[in-house]
């Protein structure tokens, strides 16, 4: 916690990673035992703190990266936070519509806005502390099986993403606009439970796994559905303008149409009583068409055997879609060079305290490593999904092939620090709780909790400051959950 902790009253203004701002309360596990597989509702006033309970609860935190260990436990249960867009949710009201078919667009939309943020929980726990599953193995993962729901859904984690977020953009266009889209082609409840199938399918870290979702302002969400079906059956002011509304349509439409009679008839008067110079006006801007339409002509022979790019690259982006019209100027593909390639990242506000511009690193991209340079650092921080704060960077590789594909993944360690003949221990055997970082230590055949005081660390190892002398016996558990006073046996092979 910091000082601004206790100016900030809502959890809101937290966002959703609150694993240093969150206070455990004494009556908390008797709070946890109400994680149950049963729909369960959790009431409080205004200000009782249910909403950072949820966040607590959800995958940003329990996954975060300030968290430096985190137990297989952890995954037995991932927390997926909603709170309703309400505002939105009112448009699927009326509006030509019967009530059956905004049923489906509201359970549809609710299928994708929750498949998504399951798949995002994945790339939190990729990213987090936790050592069996990367962002490699995530890279990796296969989601195979939903091709019965929309042939055209893909497998790879990167594509199904792209996938869901451009569906949902479509079905929220349709919301607002009302075109005519085939509602037999909304996704059902069940693809969620597929989807979680996969999940415990691809890799094997997720095989135990159940997913919470905790819906915020669950209340506001009932009164919606209830004022939506008091108005449908009751409100017959509503119902009149509705159909009020259906008539003037109707009349509005049919005046256009006369309106654009008219004019056509009237251009055809005025044209009989221009003037001379009026004529050659038009004249002029006949001629003027005619030339316009010979250039697009030209233009269109010239290309219509292909475009050839002014340099070798890979095609990112597809914007024109085959068969649509599209206006000059419009872009229709995005070609990236693949000769100077840099590679982004985003680091939390404590690690950037050591990273400078110009020290080396190395980026491991397809099991691949290549040398680089830290080539530029953003001089303003942005914020992710979750609220926090990062800052971004850049890393210029030396030496690029054709074997990186743009876009994916890439895990990066820079020279930052070098270290000589201090104390360290595996990250696997450090625990921490509110008291702050502990280790568990072999004395007389017994586990002993020792805290101490950590420094640096990397991916396996950290630096321990205090707390600890050089030769004792730390216990690192593994699959076992230690615990104060357990009987044990040190491993003289394994013994540091």
């Amino acid at each position: 916690m910091d000082d601004r902790d206790f100016a900030r009253n809502r959890a809101e203004e937290y966002g959703y990673d609150v694993w240093e701002s969150f206070i455990v309360p004494p009556f908390y596990r008797e709070i946890e035992s109400l994680r149950t597989n049963k729909p369960i509702i959790v009431e409080g006033g205004r200000g009782s703190g249910k909403t950072m309970l949820l966040r607590y609860w959800c995958h940003q935190t329990q996954f975060s990266i300030h968290r430096t260990v985190i137990p297989d436990s952890a995954l037995y249960k991932i927390g997926i936070y909603w709170k309703m867009d309400t505002q939105f949710a009112a448009f699927m009201l009326f509006r030509n519509y019967e009530e059956e078919i905004w049923n489906r667009a509201f359970s549809y939309w609710s299928v994708l806005t929750i498949s998504l943020s399951i798949l995002d929980s994945l790339n939190s726990v990729a990213k987090s502390n936790y050592a069996k599953f990367n962002e490699e193995d995530l890279a990796k993962m296969r989601f195979s099986g939903l091709d019965g729901y929309d042939e055209n859904i893909p497998e790879s984690y990167s594509q199904l993403i792209a996938y869901l977020t451009k569906r949902r953009q479509q079905f929220e266009s349709w919301v607002n606009s009302i075109p005519s889209l085939p509602t037999n082609n909304f996704l059902p409840y069940e693809f969620i439970v597929d989807l979680a199938n996969c999940i415990r399918k691809s890799n094997e870290v997720f095989k135990d796994t159940v997913f919470d979702i905790f819906i915020d302002e669950y209340e506001n969400l009932q009164k919606m559905v209830q004022t939506n079906a008091y108005e449908q059956q009751y409100n017959g002011d509503l119902v009149a303008m509705q159909q009020e509304y259906d008539r003037l349509s109707l009349q509005l439409n049919a005046c256009k149409e006369y309106k654009s009679e008219m004019t056509s008839q009237k251009a055809s008067t005025i044209n009989g009583l221009m003037t001379s110079g009026a004529k050659e006006q038009l004249e002029a801007d006949k001629a003027a068409n005619e030339m316009a339409s010979t250039d697009k002509q030209n233009r269109y022979e010239n290309v219509k055997n292909g475009v050839t790019a002014e340099f070798d690259g890979v095609v990112t982006e597809i914007s024109a879609i085959k068969g649509s019209n599209v206006a000059s100027g419009t872009a229709l593909i995005t070609l990236e060079s693949t000769k100077d390639i840099v590679i982004r990242f985003n680091v939390s506000k404590y690690d950037i305290e050591n990273i400078e511009e110009g020290q080396s690193a190395t980026v491991k991209i397809k099991n691949k490593e290549y040398t680089g340079k830290v080539d530029r650092i953003d001089r303003m921080t942005s914020r992710d999904a979750g609220q926090t704060s990062n800052v971004g960077m850049e890393i210029k590789l030396d030496a690029p092939d054709e074997d990186i594909i743009l876009g994916l993944e890439a895990k990066a360690v820079i020279d930052t620090v070098s270290m000589e003949n201090v104390l360290q221990i595996p990250k696997g055997a450090v625990y921490s709780d509110t008291q702050g970082e502990y280790v568990y230590v072999l004395r007389d055949k017994k586990a002993t909790r020792v805290d101490i005081e950590v420094g640096v660390y990397n991916t396996e190892m950290i630096e321990v400051i205090s707390g600890l002398n050089e030769g004792d016996v730390v216990i690192v558990a593994g699959d076992t959950e230690i615990t104060e006073g357990m009987q044990l046996e040190a491993n003289k092979n394994e013994e540091k």
